[in-house]
């Protein structure tokens, strides 16, 4: 929509001037939706960006009507979008000799535009040129050359602007690098939404976008662990924190960032709306909560609907003397979707212990280790307690490492079931495992023995769509029935499986595609209809030539989806390491198994 004006320099007649003014507001309000992408769930933050917040100015220039009109749709002017190129460069300020600023114009536009009405806002901190280090973290190397490019300067000015409108906060998501930015943002904001509260804050996000420093036993920068984030502090402190400061709160993100665990159960169980949303990531071992205070969050959220935790949970102090055996699983009956990423074999296990959720539908399971950890992380009893809801005391250790063929994983299947025959006392276990209505279910660089993988595939007797990424050929063979019990059956619904990050080779990928179908129908389960390979470029040329092959007899639609490196160019295409430089690159002394680095970041990884 745009207008134009006659030689004359009158607004040339067009229909959309004759549009009632109501109209004309509704119709900008429709752009600004469309712009943000707002979700269907309005409790869910809308997607923000520094093109979407400029479509109110664009709309406000067109015309003197038409800036009126916007002017007075105060809902236009309520998303805020903070980023790093709000920041002045020396060249725009008057003294050159002064840090840049930030420039604070559309912040207090925005503000005063929206009126009373409630605020999206999103501080993305984020530098793509950052080089991951940062002050006080990790060894010191000497000084460093990189400036962080939002500082806690430009973070102070930007939330004391928002502060005197918490009242109007209704989603507010905040990320950066490094934790400084955040540590003072979280500082300012504390006294404020401890007294006052933030009564219409409906989703709460806050980021520190670096996992690799969640690796270490001890949060850095140390100096500003002790945050207490959420807790009481002067006159508003009584010992326990106020029900009524986030009553609304329904989507709660912590992604690298900490607060005061005790605090946050009191919040969110004194909630009018409950939280449908939780999700914790990447916490340093002293500062994650501990088996009393996360079972505790558990029991204020009986309305959740998504649990994620990765590389967290209840693991912090004091822990290592507790069990999550001494707690009774809390009852979540609204909970749907659950994702796990551990990084400890016990970890995994206490989390899914602490859950009594019969009516999840989907499930998501990560090995979340550090790369470079030269050592596997046993899954196989996270998956014998997945598919019994019993604590299997058997020794299942992992099989030899590496990527095993067809031809080995099916000796080695063999040997595993070979005292798992039907009938025996051995095979009388319960197949009602963990969450027995799943539907969907990913494995994502799970290590295991072919037992506790069979098991648990066993238990999944409604699932239809399967994924797995970073697997090894046992997990597939885990899918071939070696019984007719039904109880026995791997999968017996599963129509659609996906592989991502696969290493098969040839004689694999062959199994895949032409028998692993036929395999499972012969034991009366139905077609595999779609198998789905996240690929390389030059894998997806040798499964294309695979199903070509068995064109004649097709038993699943192959859809080959090639993801990245298409793009490439030959120069960057020679920077590619080969498998070999890359296998080396991970060895001892190797390029990507810095002792420095490891010996900060490792859980228990030794310096070679």
């Amino acid at each position: 929509m745009y207008s134009f004006r006659c030689q004359n320099g009158s607004l040339a007649s067009s229909s959309i001037r004759a549009l009632p003014t109501e109209l004309l507001a509704e119709i900008f309000n429709l752009c600004a939706l469309s712009a943000v992408d707002q979700d269907e769930d309005v409790n869910t933050p809308p997607s923000i960006s520094t093109e979407s917040i400029r479509i109110p100015l664009t709309l406000s220039s067109v015309s003197r009507r038409w800036r009126a009109v916007a002017l007075a749709q105060s809902s236009l002017w309520s998303n805020l979008c903070i980023t790093p190129e709000l920041i002045e460069s020396l060249s725009e300020t008057s003294d050159s000799s002064s840090a840049p600023t930030l420039n604070a114009t559309h912040i207090i536009t925005y503000l005063a535009r929206s009126r009373k009405h409630t605020l999206n806002i999103l501080i993305d901190g984020r530098d793509p040129d950052w080089d991951f280090s940062e002050q006080d973290v990790g060894i010191d190397f000497g000084t460093s050359t990189y400036d962080t490019l939002f500082s806690s300067e430009h973070m102070r000015t930007a939330i004391n602007l928002l502060l005197p409108h918490m009242n109007r906060w209704k989603h507010l998501s905040i990320l950066t690098d490094t934790w400084a930015p955040l540590h003072t943002a979280l500082s300012l904001m504390n006294p404020t939404i401890t007294h006052f509260g933030a009564p219409r804050l409906r989703s709460l996000s806050l980021m520190r976008c670096n996992d690799y420093v969640s690796y270490s036993r001890r949060f850095q920068p140390q100096q500003l662990r002790d945050l207490g984030f959420l807790k009481p502090s002067g006159s508003a402190a009584t010992g326990k924190a106020r029900g009524d400061l986030l009553p609304q709160l329904k989507h709660l993100s912590l992604r690298g960032v900490h607060v005061d665990w005790d605090s946050l159960a009191d919040i969110i169980q004194a909630s009018r709306s409950g939280l449908s949303t939780f999700e914790l990531a990447s916490h340093s071992k002293d500062v994650r909560p501990s088996m009393s205070q996360f079972h505790k969050i558990l029991q204020s959220t009986p309305d959740l609907q998504t649990l994620s935790v990765i590389g967290t949970g209840p693991e912090g102090p004091g822990s290592e003397t507790d069990s999550a055996h001494n707690y009774e699983p809390v009852h979540l009956p609204q909970l749907r979707d659950v994702t796990v990423g551990y990084r400890t074999e016990t970890g995994g296990r206490s989390l899914l212990h602490f859950l009594d959720a019969p009516n999840v539908t989907s499930f998501v399971l990560e090995d979340t280790t550090y790369p470079a950890d030269p050592s596997d992380t046993n899954a196989g009893p996270i998956l014998s307690y997945l598919g019994s809801k019993l604590c299997d005391g058997n020794d299942h250790r992992l099989e030899a490492t590496g990527l095993q063929s067809t031809a080995e994983v099916e000796k080695k299947r063999k040997r595993s079931i070979c005292g798992f025959e039907p009938g025996s006392d051995s095979a009388e276990v319960n197949h009602r495992g963990a969450f027995p209505y799943l539907k969907r279910v990913a494995l994502r660089n799970v290590k295991s023995a072919f037992t506790p993988l069979a098991s648990f595939f066993s238990s999944l007797s409604r699932v239809t769509e399967l994924e797995l990424s970073g697997m090894s050929m046992l997990s597939i063979h885990a899918l071939v029935p070696y019984s007719t019990s039904p109880s026995d059956f791997p999968c017996p619904r599963l129509n659609s499986l996906t592989i991502r990050d696969s290493e098969f080779g040839a004689e694999d990928l062959d199994f895949i595609v032409t028998r692993l179908s036929s395999c499972r129908q012969s034991r009366g389960a139905p077609t595999l209809q779609d198998l789905n390979f996240h690929v390389s470029p030059s894998r997806a040329n040798d499964i294309r030539v695979i199903a070509a092959a068995a064109a004649s007899s097709p038993e699943s639609n192959v859809h080959i989806i090639s993801d990245g490196e298409c793009d490439l160019d030959s120069e960057d295409q020679d920077l590619l390491m080969g498998e070999d430089e890359e296998e080396e690159a991970f060895r001892p002394g190797g390029a990507f198994n810095d002792p420095l680095f490891d010996a900060y970041y490792g859980e228990a990884i030794p310096t070679h």
